[in-house]
Protein backbone atom coordinates (compact mmCIF):
# COMPACT_ATOMS: atom_id res chain seq x y z
CA UNK A 1 0.00 0.00 0.00
CA UNK A 2 1.47 3.34 -1.05
CA UNK A 3 0.29 6.00 1.36
CA UNK A 4 1.41 8.73 -1.04
CA UNK A 5 -1.26 7.85 -3.60
CA UNK A 6 -3.13 11.07 -4.24
CA UNK A 7 -6.92 11.15 -4.05
CA UNK A 8 -6.87 14.55 -5.76
CA UNK A 9 -4.39 16.50 -7.86
CA UNK A 10 -4.10 20.24 -8.15
CA UNK A 11 -3.01 21.86 -11.39
CA UNK A 12 0.61 21.66 -10.27
CA UNK A 13 0.24 17.93 -9.65
CA UNK A 14 0.57 18.11 -5.87
CA UNK A 15 -1.89 16.34 -3.58
CA UNK A 16 -2.83 16.90 0.04
CA UNK A 17 -4.81 15.35 2.83
CA UNK A 18 -2.89 12.08 2.69
CA UNK A 19 -0.52 10.91 5.37
CA UNK A 20 2.46 12.06 3.32
CA UNK A 21 1.15 15.59 2.88
CA UNK A 22 0.58 18.59 5.10
CA UNK A 23 -2.94 19.47 6.14
CA UNK A 24 -4.69 21.63 3.56
CA UNK A 25 -5.79 25.21 4.04
CA UNK A 26 -7.56 27.94 2.08
CA UNK A 27 -8.87 26.81 -1.27
CA UNK A 28 -7.42 23.34 -0.66
CA UNK A 29 -9.71 22.96 2.35
CA UNK A 30 -12.70 23.66 0.16
CA UNK A 31 -11.64 20.81 -2.11
CA UNK A 32 -11.25 18.52 0.92
CA UNK A 33 -14.78 19.37 2.03
CA UNK A 34 -16.11 18.62 -1.45
CA UNK A 35 -14.29 15.29 -1.44
CA UNK A 36 -15.88 14.24 1.86
CA UNK A 37 -19.32 15.23 0.56
CA UNK A 38 -18.70 13.32 -2.66
CA UNK A 39 -17.79 10.15 -0.75
CA UNK A 40 -20.77 10.38 1.60
CA UNK A 41 -23.38 11.33 -0.98
CA UNK A 42 -22.14 8.54 -3.23
CA UNK A 43 -22.93 6.00 -0.51
CA UNK A 44 -26.01 7.48 1.17
CA UNK A 45 -28.47 5.41 -0.89
CA UNK A 46 -27.32 2.41 1.15
CA UNK A 47 -29.71 3.63 3.87
CA UNK A 48 -32.66 2.56 1.73
CA UNK A 49 -35.96 3.71 3.22
CA UNK A 50 -34.07 5.75 5.83
CA UNK A 51 -32.22 7.81 3.21
CA UNK A 52 -34.17 11.02 3.97
CA UNK A 53 -33.29 10.84 7.67
CA UNK A 54 -29.67 10.12 6.75
CA UNK A 55 -29.59 13.11 4.38
CA UNK A 56 -30.91 15.43 7.09
CA UNK A 57 -28.15 14.30 9.43
CA UNK A 58 -25.54 14.57 6.70
CA UNK A 59 -26.48 18.18 6.02
CA UNK A 60 -26.00 18.98 9.73
CA UNK A 61 -22.64 17.19 9.80
CA UNK A 62 -21.45 18.82 6.57
CA UNK A 63 -22.22 22.23 8.09
CA UNK A 64 -20.31 21.35 11.27
CA UNK A 65 -17.40 19.95 9.26
CA UNK A 66 -17.15 23.15 7.23
CA UNK A 67 -17.44 25.30 10.35
CA UNK A 68 -14.69 23.45 12.21
CA UNK A 69 -12.37 22.68 9.29
CA UNK A 70 -12.28 18.93 9.96
CA UNK A 71 -12.64 17.59 6.40
CA UNK A 72 -8.96 16.69 6.18
CA UNK A 73 -9.14 14.72 9.44
CA UNK A 74 -12.06 12.68 8.10
CA UNK A 75 -10.09 11.96 4.92
CA UNK A 76 -6.99 10.86 6.81
CA UNK A 77 -9.11 8.63 9.07
CA UNK A 78 -10.70 7.10 5.98
CA UNK A 79 -7.27 6.44 4.53
CA UNK A 80 -6.11 4.72 7.70
CA UNK A 81 -9.36 2.73 7.88
CA UNK A 82 -9.03 1.65 4.24
CA UNK A 83 -5.43 0.63 4.89
CA UNK A 84 -6.47 -1.37 7.95
CA UNK A 85 -9.28 -3.11 6.07
CA UNK A 86 -6.89 -3.99 3.24
CA UNK A 87 -4.73 -5.69 5.86
CA UNK A 88 -7.86 -7.51 7.03
CA UNK A 89 -8.43 -5.73 10.33
CA UNK A 90 -11.44 -3.75 11.58
CA UNK A 91 -11.27 -0.19 12.88
CA UNK A 92 -13.19 1.26 15.82
CA UNK A 93 -13.43 4.99 16.51
CA UNK A 94 -15.77 5.34 19.52
CA UNK A 95 -15.53 9.13 19.63
CA UNK A 96 -17.33 9.47 16.28
CA UNK A 97 -19.47 6.32 16.45
CA UNK A 98 -22.68 8.36 16.08
CA UNK A 99 -21.53 10.12 12.90
CA UNK A 100 -23.24 9.36 9.60
CA UNK A 101 -20.15 10.68 7.82
CA UNK A 102 -17.86 8.29 9.73
CA UNK A 103 -20.20 5.38 8.96
CA UNK A 104 -20.34 6.14 5.24
CA UNK A 105 -16.56 6.71 5.08
CA UNK A 106 -15.88 3.32 6.64
CA UNK A 107 -14.37 4.05 10.03
CA UNK A 108 -17.43 3.53 12.21
CA UNK A 109 -19.30 0.20 12.04
CA UNK A 110 -22.30 1.67 13.87
CA UNK A 111 -25.20 2.69 11.61
CA UNK A 112 -26.64 5.74 13.42
CA UNK A 113 -29.85 5.88 11.37
CA UNK A 114 -32.14 2.97 12.27
CA UNK A 115 -34.11 1.29 9.53
CA UNK A 116 -37.87 0.96 9.84
CA UNK A 117 -38.62 -1.53 12.60
CA UNK A 118 -35.05 -1.52 13.95
CA UNK A 119 -34.56 -0.92 17.66
CA UNK A 120 -34.55 2.78 18.49
CA UNK A 121 -31.36 2.29 20.53
CA UNK A 122 -29.64 2.98 17.18
CA UNK A 123 -31.31 6.37 16.80
CA UNK A 124 -28.19 8.41 17.59
CA UNK A 125 -28.11 12.20 17.73
CA UNK A 126 -25.23 13.53 15.57
CA UNK A 127 -24.80 16.50 17.91
CA UNK A 128 -23.08 14.10 20.34
CA UNK A 129 -20.16 13.76 17.91
CA UNK A 130 -19.82 17.53 17.65
CA UNK A 131 -20.57 18.48 21.24
CA UNK A 132 -17.04 19.82 21.61
CA UNK A 133 -17.27 21.21 18.04
CA UNK A 134 -13.90 19.69 17.10
CA UNK A 135 -14.03 15.88 17.38
CA UNK A 136 -11.01 13.92 18.53
CA UNK A 137 -10.57 10.79 16.41
CA UNK A 138 -9.44 8.06 18.78
CA UNK A 139 -8.74 5.18 16.37
CA UNK A 140 -8.64 1.65 17.80
CA UNK A 141 -6.50 -0.49 15.50
CA UNK A 142 -4.80 -3.86 15.36
CA UNK A 143 -1.15 -3.95 16.42
CA UNK A 144 0.16 -4.90 12.92
CA UNK A 145 -1.64 -1.87 11.47
CA UNK A 146 -0.20 0.50 14.07
CA UNK A 147 3.29 -0.90 13.43
CA UNK A 148 3.04 -0.28 9.70
CA UNK A 149 1.59 3.18 10.28
CA UNK A 150 4.51 3.90 12.56
CA UNK A 151 6.94 3.13 9.74
CA UNK A 152 5.04 5.49 7.44
CA UNK A 153 4.99 8.21 10.09
CA UNK A 154 8.72 7.83 10.65
CA UNK A 155 9.23 8.53 6.94
CA UNK A 156 7.16 11.71 7.14
CA UNK A 157 8.01 13.09 10.58
CA UNK A 158 11.41 11.55 11.25
CA UNK A 159 12.21 8.82 13.76
CA UNK A 160 9.39 8.83 16.34
CA UNK A 161 9.79 6.27 19.10
CA UNK A 162 6.08 6.17 19.98
CA UNK A 163 3.83 7.98 17.49
CA UNK A 164 0.35 8.07 18.93
CA UNK A 165 -1.27 11.26 17.66
CA UNK A 166 -1.45 12.62 14.11
CA UNK A 167 -1.83 16.37 13.70
CA UNK A 168 -3.06 16.65 17.31
CA UNK A 169 -6.48 15.21 16.49
CA UNK A 170 -6.09 11.60 15.35
CA UNK A 171 -5.06 9.17 18.09
CA UNK A 172 -3.71 5.73 17.17
CA UNK A 173 -4.12 2.94 19.71
CA UNK A 174 -3.56 -0.78 19.24
CA UNK A 175 -6.26 -3.02 20.69
CA UNK A 176 -6.19 -6.84 20.95
CA UNK A 177 -9.84 -7.20 19.89
CA UNK A 178 -9.11 -5.57 16.51
CA UNK A 179 -6.32 -8.07 16.00
CA UNK A 180 -8.48 -11.01 17.12
CA UNK A 181 -11.35 -10.15 14.77
CA UNK A 182 -8.96 -9.56 11.85
CA UNK A 183 -7.22 -12.89 12.37
CA UNK A 184 -10.55 -14.69 12.68
CA UNK A 185 -11.66 -13.14 9.40
CA UNK A 186 -8.54 -14.52 7.74
CA UNK A 187 -8.81 -17.99 9.27
CA UNK A 188 -12.52 -18.47 8.60
CA UNK A 189 -13.08 -16.31 5.50
CA UNK A 190 -16.36 -15.48 7.22
CA UNK A 191 -17.92 -12.75 9.30
CA UNK A 192 -21.36 -12.13 10.83
CA UNK A 193 -23.78 -10.43 8.46
CA UNK A 194 -25.22 -7.21 9.79
CA UNK A 195 -25.56 -6.56 13.51
CA UNK A 196 -28.25 -9.11 14.31
CA UNK A 197 -27.11 -11.45 17.09
CA UNK A 198 -29.11 -14.24 18.67
CA UNK A 199 -30.02 -14.35 22.34
CA UNK A 200 -27.39 -16.99 23.10
CA UNK A 201 -24.69 -14.56 21.97
CA UNK A 202 -26.26 -11.68 23.91
CA UNK A 203 -26.48 -13.80 27.06
CA UNK A 204 -22.88 -14.96 26.71
CA UNK A 205 -21.62 -11.39 26.28
CA UNK A 206 -23.59 -10.34 29.34
CA UNK A 207 -22.17 -13.25 31.33
CA UNK A 208 -18.62 -12.22 30.44
CA UNK A 209 -19.33 -8.69 31.65
CA UNK A 210 -20.82 -10.08 34.86
CA UNK A 211 -17.80 -12.34 35.42
CA UNK A 212 -15.40 -9.44 34.91
CA UNK A 213 -17.33 -7.22 37.33
CA UNK A 214 -17.71 -10.08 39.83
CA UNK A 215 -13.96 -10.52 39.86
CA UNK A 216 -13.48 -6.79 40.36
CA UNK A 217 -15.86 -6.34 43.26
CA UNK A 218 -14.65 -9.46 45.08
CA UNK A 219 -11.03 -8.43 44.79
CA UNK A 220 -11.54 -4.79 45.74
CA UNK A 221 -10.82 -3.79 49.30
CA UNK A 222 -14.10 -3.75 51.23
CA UNK A 223 -14.82 -3.61 55.00
CA UNK A 224 -15.43 -7.10 56.35
CA UNK A 225 -19.09 -8.02 56.31
CA UNK A 226 -20.08 -5.17 53.99
CA UNK A 227 -21.52 -5.77 50.55
CA UNK A 228 -19.95 -3.96 47.62
CA UNK A 229 -22.39 -1.20 46.44
CA UNK A 230 -22.70 -2.92 43.04
CA UNK A 231 -23.15 -6.48 44.32
CA UNK A 232 -26.94 -6.35 44.50
CA UNK A 233 -27.16 -5.10 40.92
CA UNK A 234 -24.72 -7.76 39.66
CA UNK A 235 -26.81 -10.44 41.35
CA UNK A 236 -29.94 -9.10 39.62
CA UNK A 237 -28.19 -9.41 36.25
CA UNK A 238 -27.61 -13.10 36.85
CA UNK A 239 -31.37 -13.63 37.02
CA UNK A 240 -32.06 -12.29 33.50
CA UNK A 241 -33.79 -14.91 31.36
CA UNK A 242 -34.73 -12.83 28.34
CA UNK A 243 -32.45 -10.17 26.85
CA UNK A 244 -32.36 -8.12 23.68
CA UNK A 245 -29.65 -5.92 22.20
CA UNK A 246 -31.06 -2.65 23.57
CA UNK A 247 -31.19 -3.98 27.14
CA UNK A 248 -27.63 -5.31 26.85
CA UNK A 249 -26.43 -1.87 25.68
CA UNK A 250 -28.04 -0.17 28.68
CA UNK A 251 -26.58 -2.71 31.10
CA UNK A 252 -23.09 -2.28 29.63
CA UNK A 253 -23.47 1.49 29.67
CA UNK A 254 -24.32 1.35 33.36
CA UNK A 255 -21.45 -1.01 34.20
CA UNK A 256 -18.94 1.08 32.26
CA UNK A 257 -20.09 4.33 33.86
CA UNK A 258 -20.11 5.19 37.52
CA UNK A 259 -23.31 6.03 39.37
CA UNK A 260 -23.51 6.78 43.05
CA UNK A 261 -26.68 4.82 43.88
CA UNK A 262 -26.67 1.01 43.65
CA UNK A 263 -29.67 -0.03 41.61
CA UNK A 264 -31.89 -2.90 40.54
CA UNK A 265 -32.42 -4.04 36.99
CA UNK A 266 -35.89 -2.45 36.91
CA UNK A 267 -34.29 0.98 37.24
CA UNK A 268 -32.27 0.84 34.01
CA UNK A 269 -34.89 2.97 32.28
CA UNK A 270 -35.40 5.29 35.25
CA UNK A 271 -33.51 8.57 34.80
CA UNK A 272 -33.16 8.83 38.57
CA UNK A 273 -30.67 5.98 38.27
CA UNK A 274 -29.18 5.89 34.80
CA UNK A 275 -28.91 7.93 31.61
CA UNK A 276 -26.54 8.01 28.69
CA UNK A 277 -24.83 11.30 27.86
CA UNK A 278 -27.16 11.47 24.87
CA UNK A 279 -30.25 11.31 27.07
CA UNK A 280 -29.04 14.02 29.43
CA UNK A 281 -28.22 16.22 26.44
CA UNK A 282 -31.70 15.61 25.00
CA UNK A 283 -33.29 16.45 28.36
CA UNK A 284 -31.36 19.71 28.67
CA UNK A 285 -32.14 20.76 25.10
CA UNK A 286 -35.79 19.89 25.76
CA UNK A 287 -35.71 22.43 28.62
CA UNK A 288 -34.67 25.14 26.18
CA UNK A 289 -30.95 25.07 26.96
CA UNK A 290 -29.11 26.19 23.77
CA UNK A 291 -27.22 23.32 22.05
CA UNK A 292 -23.73 24.70 22.74
CA UNK A 293 -24.50 25.30 26.41
CA UNK A 294 -26.21 21.90 26.73
CA UNK A 295 -23.15 20.17 25.26
CA UNK A 296 -20.88 21.97 27.69
CA UNK A 297 -23.10 20.99 30.60
CA UNK A 298 -23.14 17.36 29.48
CA UNK A 299 -19.35 17.32 29.29
CA UNK A 300 -19.36 18.26 32.96
CA UNK A 301 -22.49 16.24 33.69
CA UNK A 302 -22.22 13.76 36.50
CA UNK A 303 -20.16 16.08 38.67
CA UNK A 304 -17.11 13.82 38.24
CA UNK A 305 -14.68 16.67 38.76
CA UNK A 306 -16.99 19.27 40.23
CA UNK A 307 -16.66 20.07 43.90
CA UNK A 308 -17.55 22.97 46.14
CA UNK A 309 -17.87 26.27 44.29
CA UNK A 310 -17.57 24.59 40.86
CA UNK A 311 -20.52 22.33 41.64
CA UNK A 312 -22.59 25.28 42.89
CA UNK A 313 -21.79 27.22 39.70
CA UNK A 314 -22.84 24.22 37.61
CA UNK A 315 -26.22 24.00 39.30
CA UNK A 316 -26.69 27.77 39.20
CA UNK A 317 -26.17 27.58 35.43
CA UNK A 318 -28.79 24.84 35.14
CA UNK A 319 -31.24 26.81 37.26
CA UNK A 320 -30.58 29.87 35.10
CA UNK A 321 -32.01 27.91 32.17
CA UNK A 322 -35.02 26.92 34.30
CA UNK A 323 -34.06 23.24 34.25
CA UNK A 324 -36.76 21.52 36.34
CA UNK A 325 -36.09 20.00 39.75
CA UNK A 326 -36.65 16.50 38.33
CA UNK A 327 -33.48 16.78 36.23
CA UNK A 328 -31.58 18.67 38.92
CA UNK A 329 -32.40 15.76 41.20
CA UNK A 330 -30.90 12.95 39.16
CA UNK A 331 -27.78 14.70 37.90
CA UNK A 332 -25.87 14.42 41.23
CA UNK A 333 -26.13 10.63 41.04
CA UNK A 334 -24.09 10.51 37.84
CA UNK A 335 -20.33 10.42 38.22
CA UNK A 336 -19.21 9.37 34.76
CA UNK A 337 -21.59 9.27 31.80
CA UNK A 338 -21.24 6.93 28.84
CA UNK A 339 -22.01 7.89 25.24
CA UNK A 340 -24.60 5.59 23.72
CA UNK A 341 -22.86 5.25 20.35
CA UNK A 342 -19.55 4.17 21.87
CA UNK A 343 -21.35 1.66 24.09
CA UNK A 344 -23.19 0.22 21.07
CA UNK A 345 -19.85 -0.11 19.28
CA UNK A 346 -18.27 -2.01 22.18
CA UNK A 347 -21.28 -4.35 22.51
CA UNK A 348 -21.32 -5.06 18.77
CA UNK A 349 -17.59 -5.80 18.95
CA UNK A 350 -18.04 -8.24 21.85
CA UNK A 351 -20.96 -9.90 20.06
CA UNK A 352 -18.82 -10.33 16.95
CA UNK A 353 -16.10 -12.08 18.96
CA UNK A 354 -18.70 -14.30 20.63
CA UNK A 355 -20.16 -15.14 17.23
CA UNK A 356 -16.76 -16.43 16.13
CA UNK A 357 -16.32 -18.35 19.40
CA UNK A 358 -19.64 -20.17 18.86
CA UNK A 359 -19.31 -20.81 15.14
CA UNK A 360 -15.55 -21.37 14.88
CA UNK A 361 -14.37 -22.56 18.32
CA UNK A 362 -11.13 -24.10 17.04
CA UNK A 363 -10.04 -20.98 15.15
CA UNK A 364 -11.13 -18.79 18.06
CA UNK A 365 -8.98 -20.79 20.44
CA UNK A 366 -5.96 -20.50 18.16
CA UNK A 367 -6.31 -16.74 17.85
CA UNK A 368 -6.92 -16.00 21.52
CA UNK A 369 -4.00 -18.24 22.53
CA UNK A 370 -1.71 -16.04 20.41
CA UNK A 371 -1.00 -18.44 17.58
CA UNK A 372 0.46 -16.78 14.49
CA UNK A 373 -1.95 -16.57 11.58
CA UNK A 374 -0.75 -17.04 8.01
CA UNK A 375 -0.60 -13.72 6.15
CA UNK A 376 -0.19 -11.68 9.33
CA UNK A 377 2.98 -9.81 8.43
CA UNK A 378 2.94 -7.40 11.38
CA UNK A 379 5.14 -4.38 10.90
CA UNK A 380 7.36 -5.73 8.15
Amino acid sequence: MDFSIEWRKQENGQGFGRLFFSLPNGTEMEAAEKKVQEICLGAVDSFGESVDAAMNRLQFEFAMMNKTGTACFFLICKEIADFSEEMGYPVYVPSVAGSVMAYLMGFSPVNPVPAAGQDSIYDLDPIMVWKAEMPYFEMKLARPVVEKLRLRMDEKFGDISSPRVLYGKIGLQSQPYCEYIGKLRKLTADRPSGNVFGREILHNVLQKRIDAYDYFIHNESQPEGDLHPMEKFIESLKEIKDIDFALLVRICGYLNGTFLDPMNLDNLYDKNYFVFQDELLEALRGCGVPPAAACNLVDHGGLENLKGESQKKYFDTLKGYNVPDEILGYIPKMVFLQEKAGTIMSVERDCTLEWYRLHYPEEYGRVVSGETVSGDTGGE
